[in-house]
């Protein structure tokens, strides 16, 4: 992996710590809780390298990796895991997916300090890491990933899904289900017109509806709020939350409701109406259908 001083990359950075190291030394003495550390320390290092990973740093008992892609960043860590059971070690792994500062042998950056507290999240045993990883894994890995929840991170204003490598049989066992409802039921599409959307679960993104030119989807109407609503895909679900002036009208089993600055949870098929009841507005009715990923099949 070849870094220039001072550019913009974007790389996988991860964190991993020996958990428990206090505890070590105070149980085994200084001598023989260092040696077990070190040697810990190192089957990390060595689980990076194997994946083509470049040590940036070791701070303690915590190690500082990059990679080029999550895969090679997932599966460093799946070692970097099994590895430390034969030492009768825990350790808590963070990474993130992002652009980052190369500055001869460091790096810097929100990705980094991103990746730093997904570690700090991270529990004994654990390998966590975010949407911008997921979205960029291949199949047979991030079929083996499951959302853990959505959470603010310091420094953060917006919040950050989070999600963990199941990379052991028992938590692939116990998530199964979970990770296949994920990766096979969640798709949203969506129509206006005669214009279609699909909105994907691991995007991380935000979709967003309104007057304002940046929104996915204008609708240059009076009636609508520059950002008239949102739909984002949060703790295994599509929520619709709306932050406009008068509210969106939706259509629910035969019935209407005015989500007025307030969120729903999104399921089968609906229709929406931005700013006026559907009587009104016959020209910008949104419909939006829930999907299995077999659908298209």
């Amino acid at each position: 992996m070849n870094h220039n001083s001072n550019h913009l990359r974007n790389l996988v950075v991860l964190f991993s710590d020996i958990a428990g190291s206090t505890h070590l030394y105070e149980k085994l003495g200084d001598i023989a809780a260092k040696s077990l550390i070190d040697a810990g320390l190192e089957l990390i290092c060595n689980a990076c390298l194997n994946q083509s990973g470049k040590i940036i740093k070791t701070i303690g008992d915590e190690v500082m990796c990059v990679f080029e892609t999550p895969d090679q960043a997932v599966l460093s860590a799946i070692n970097m895991q099994t590895s430390s059971l034969t030492n009768n070690l825990q350790i808590r792994i963070g990474l993130h997916f992002g652009s980052v500062i190369v500055d001869q042998n460091d790096l810097f950056g929100d990705s980094v300090n991103i990746a730093a507290r997904i570690a700090q999240l991270s529990k004994p045993g654990q390998i966590l890491t975010t949407a911008q990883s997921i979205l960029r894994l291949s199949h047979s890995i991030r079929n083996n990933c499951r959302q853990l929840l959505t959470t603010s991170l310091k420094g953060k204003t917006e919040q950050v899904d989070i999600w963990e490598v199941l990379w052991n049989q028992d938590s692939t066992i116990l998530f199964k289900n979970a990770t296949q409802s994920l990766f096979n039921l969640k798709s949203l599409a969506l129509n206006y017109g005669s214009k279609r959307f699909e909105i994907s679960p691991v995007s991380g993104d935000k979709f967003t509806i309104g007057r304002n030119d940046l929104a996915n989807l204008v609708i240059d109407e009076q009636y609508i709020s520059r950002l008239h609503l949102k739909i984002e895909f949060r703790r295994d679900k599509f929520i619709l939350s709306d932050s406009s002036f008068n509210g969106t009208f939706i259509s629910i089993e035969g019935s209407t409701i005015l989500l007025h600055q307030d969120e729903i949870y999104l399921s089968g098929e609906v229709c929406f109406s931005l700013g006026k009841p559907f009587c009104d507005n016959n020209s910008h009715i949104i419909s939006y259908r829930v999907i299995n990923s077999l659908d298209h099949s």
